[in-house]
């Protein structure tokens, strides 16, 4: 994987090294970029994202952010991801580098284990759901509204997905400790009284 330089400025001696690597990260033209690298850049950032948020809740972020707060510069145009407040560039990029978990780092947490295997149970148990329920709602409808009633389920899932997570993004934020759990359990309920529901119609 390469990525094409040329047309890029000769670097000024008197530049320091990492304000010219930024300065040529911040020019990068996405058109320019080989196709494997954008790929491969999307796949990084989505796997950055979810390492941050995770950090947010981690006591390595905490405690750099404490340090900020006591020995940083004060405001300025960055965000610190983990209070959302305007801070400088440099304290920015101290406190959202710690805040930045690893796969390594979320491979040694103690909660590691049981996150894994609560990941791997939800997607048994949402194969075991939704395999049966696709097939019950082609099943159960004529064959020229198969398509029309598959994409009219896979827009009420979309948007059930995005209003759990805003409501557990506001419980935690709050500081409810087992909203997403609570907010997890209550869209069971409803999926189940809605299967229930699209069961006694087609009856």
């Amino acid at each position: 994987m390469t990525l094409d330089m040329r047309g890029a400025e000769p670097r000024d001696a008197s530049v320091a090294p990492t304000a010219a690597l930024a300065g040529f990260a911040a020019g990068i033209e996405h058109r320019r970029l080989p196709a494997e690298t954008a790929e491969t850049a999307k796949r990084l950032l989505l796997d950055g994202i979810g390492c941050l948020l995770n950090g947010t809740q981690g006591d390595p972020g905490r405690i750099a952010w404490q340090v900020i707060r006591r020995f940083g510069y004060g405001a300025g145009p960055s965000t610190a991801i983990i209070s959302g407040e305007k801070i400088s560039p440099r304290d920015a990029a101290f406190v959202n580098g710690i805040t930045l978990y690893s796969v390594g780092d979320f491979i040694h947490h103690p909660g590691a284990v049981w996150l894994g295997l609560a990941l791997l149970f939800i997607a048994i148990f949402g194969g075991i759901f939704v395999v049966p329920l696709y097939a019950f709602l082609t099943t159960t409808v004529r064959k020229a509204e198969a398509a029309r009633t598959v994409a009219a389920n896979n827009i009420v899932n979309s948007g059930a997905m995005v209003i759990g997570l805003g409501l557990g993004i506001a419980l935690s934020t709050f500081g409810i400790g087992l909203g997403q759990l609570l907010v997890v359990a209550a869209m069971c309920l409803i999926s189940a009284w809605l299967g229930w529901k699209l069961h006694l119609a087609c009856d």
